[in-house]
């Protein structure tokens, strides 16, 4: 069987998930992309998690992973396989919550079984995709909203975007057509229903990512055509020139965008500026790429990103970066989310670089190690997460560790921050090409176009050190080239094919081309991550601040965590004895640090035991030279209700502070910590 089809302005990927037998189906799997893309990633189950990577999934899968739906059916089990349900917490009363935070889940949860290869939970999917299956109405409705609710509301087709993504995904695994088939049904209800004027323009406008995939692999162009009508549709009535409301249309057009801080819900914006990569991928409206870049460049410069990798974003809305910023967990995922699109879109490896140090930084350092609670919202510097800490949450309580704040959408999402980033691990290329663009622990299967059955083994403790080993088999030689992607944070690289040294030539994309035959082969990979002192932009001060890097990594000075189970919020389901919300406060004040002048080039590595669970015991750490300096924060700050902000004016060292070296640990590895210091004046 042919499994990539080639043609100009034309990439279809066909993959056999059969390579890697699961419990759903041996049948062929059919996961097709279209337009101008470099990269296609492969159908879910073909490649999946090994080494820690796997532990930290088996915590997911037994923590929020695979049990949100039993501690709040209504909010995450009902709504899209049966609509009988009151939505007395979470949804106050109402289904919009409820729609799109059980679509979150689902299409974690999918992602996450084929991730892992877990039988009993793709069983779970499984028995989930024949739920909303078999609740599909005769018109082809296929979602969460009852007849007498209104379906032409925003989150209704919100909604049903994380609900079709996640069938997509079952359908790419298992190729079974009666998913293809009610898929096609179910966009076709929205191309009927939504015609015209009948569209939104807030985060409706997700439909389009499914819809163009079911366009795609169906080639029904009624389907398409709503696409590019939604797309008109924006454009006609854009916020061009007038600011952003936080919940309406974006500022801009379809795929350009005005903004500015405070101007629009952020994770809003973070889904939304994928949707033209969507429709270009369809082989729809073109010059998709540039625009969304530009785009980018102009939040980049708008908001600045935090040291995290993430954006900052106050009341949820866009805002300037801050160590005090707090960022919200779905933005986190959405934005994981954009930089695939354009990693695939546009072939360029420094959008890999950019998903590594949201995934381990912002991601990591939001959730509980045991992956039983995590935090809605978070920032570089933080010294309390309890039920009045946040500063700029919807509620104060959005600093708590938790399953299921009212809005538990983040909570929902936080299951997909890792089975995304693998699926983006091995990527197909127009070309013929594999692409490496993540260096994970995985065993990946492969097809290539001639028909060559490929097995790639990765090993790897990365990103807590830079060495990476493929085992690369094939049942046949294989005539082709694999792409190892170079970090743009790495001050070397070194490359090797069967013990001989490779060429580590980097093409204009970020990419190291090998080519060859292969047949029975192992690559290693060994790239150079030193300490580094980066300048952190932060609103509040005109001296700009200091935080410490290496590799993806982001390094904090650690705090004492005291951890106490707290009371939760009325307006949320009750949660069995054996879960809980936590608070987080600081055993004791932290010592106060400023960075030394000249630390660049005198800070160390330290390395631990690597164990099975590296974000609970680091195996790295970065000895950092610091001096005290009492005049950083008030005495007793780490006691106040919010962490407070640092000094205004230069920070001078204590009077006769001798210089100290201080381990600082990953900031993955924290729930409270601080990552921007002040540089000690002299």
């Amino acid at each position: 069987m042919k499994t990539i089809i080639e043609r100009k302005g034309i990439f279809a990927v066909l993959l056999s998930s059969a390579l890697i037998p699961t419990a759903a189906t041996s049948q062929a799997s059919v996961y097709a992309w279209r337009g101008e893309l470099a990269f296609a990633p492969l159908p879910a189950g073909d490649v999946r998690a090994a080494g820690w990577l796997k532990a930290k999934l088996e915590l997911v899968r037994d923590g929020m992973g695979g049990n949100l739906d039993r501690l709040d059916p209504p909010q995450f089990a009902y709504p899209f396989v049966r609509r009988d349900f009151e939505a007395n917490v979470g949804g106050k009363g109402y289904i919009d919550w409820c729609a799109e935070m059980s679509g979150e889940y689902w299409l974690g949860l999918v992602e996450l079984a084929y991730a892992l290869g877990d039988e009993a939970l793709i069983k779970k999917a499984g028995d989930w995709v024949e739920g909303v299956l078999a609740l599909q109405e005769p018109d082809g409705y296929m979602g969460a909203y009852r007849p007498n609710e209104n379906r032409l509301e925003d989150y209704n087709a919100w909604s049903c975007h994380f609900a079709y993504r996640a069938l997509l995904v079952a359908y790419s695994a298992t190729g079974d057509k009666r998913i293809l088939d009610a898929l096609e049904r179910g966009c076709l209800w929205f191309a009927r229903n939504w015609a015209g004027d009948k569209k939104t323009g807030y985060v409706g406008a997700t439909i389009l990512s499914p819809a163009c995939r079911v366009a795609t692999l169906t080639g029904n162009r009624e389907i398409l055509s709503f696409c590019e009508d939604f797309a008109a549709y924006l454009e006609k009535n854009s916020q061009r020139g007038r600011p952003g409301s936080a919940y309406g249309s974006a500022p801009g057009g379809f795929d350009t965008f005005d903004l500015h801080a405070g101007g629009y819900h952020l994770a809003a914006l973070g889904v939304r500026m994928a949707q033209p990569l969507a429709l270009a991928a369809a082989g729809g409206r073109s010059n998709a790429l540039e625009r969304i870049e530009k785009a980018l460049s102009l939040l980049d410069k708008v908001s600045g990103v935090q040291p995290t990798g993430a954006y900052p974003g106050d009341h949820e809305h866009l805002a300037r970066a801050s160590c005090l910023s707090e960022s919200e967990y779905c933005a986190t995922i959405f934005f994981e989310e954009l930089f695939q699109w354009l990693l695939a879109s546009s072939g360029k490896a420094q959008y890999a670089d950019r998903i590594e140090r949201l995934v381990y930084n912002a991601g990591e350092g939001a959730r509980k190690k045991d992956e039983r609670a995590m935090t809605y919202l978070s920032s570089p510097n933080s010294l309390r997460a309890t039920l009045d800490s946040s500063r700029w949450g919807p509620d104060p309580c959005y600093g708590v560790y938790a399953p299921n704040v009212n809005a538990a959408c983040c909570a929902a999402n936080s299951i997909r921050l890792y089975p995304q980033m693998l699926a983006f691990a091995v990527l197909a290329g127009a070309d013929g090409s594999l692409a490496i663009s993540h260096y994970l622990p995985f065993i990946a299967r492969r097809r290539t176009s001639d028909g060559t059955e490929m097995k790639i083994e990765a090993e790897t403790t990365y990103p807590f050190d830079g060495l990476a080993t493929f085992r690369i088999k094939c049942d046949r030689p294989w005539k082709g080239v694999v792409r190892l992607r170079r970090p743009g944070f790495a001050d070397g690289m070194n490359v090797a094919r069967n013990g001989k040294p490779v060429p580590a030539e980097v093409d204009a994309n970020g990419w190291v081309n090998i080519a060859g035959v292969w047949n029975n082969d192992v690559l290693t990979v060994d790239f150079d991550f030193r300490p580094k002192l980066i300048k952190v932009k932060d609103r509040d001060f005109q001296e700009p601040w200091r935080a410490v890097t290496m590799g993806p990594l982001l390094f904090a000075q650690r705090v004492d965590e005291r951890w106490t189970k707290c009371p939760q919020k009325k307006n949320c389901a009750i949660l069995p004895p054996d879960w809980s919300w936590f608070g987080v406060e600081c055993g004791k004040d932290p010592q106060r640090y400023a960075i030394v002048p000249d630390a660049e080039g005198r800070m160390a590595k330290v390395v631990h035991p690597m164990t099975s669970d590296p974000w609970s015991s680091p195996p790295v750490g970065v000895m950092v030279p610091v001096k005290r300096a009492s005049a950083a924060y008030p005495d007793g700050y780490s006691r106040l209700r919010h962490t407070p902000w640092p000094a205004a004016a230069k920070v001078r060292a204590d009077l006769g502070a001798k210089e100290e070296m201080v381990e600082f640990v990953p900031f993955g590895c924290t729930a409270l910590r601080l990552s921007c210091f002040p540089e000690a004046a002299e």
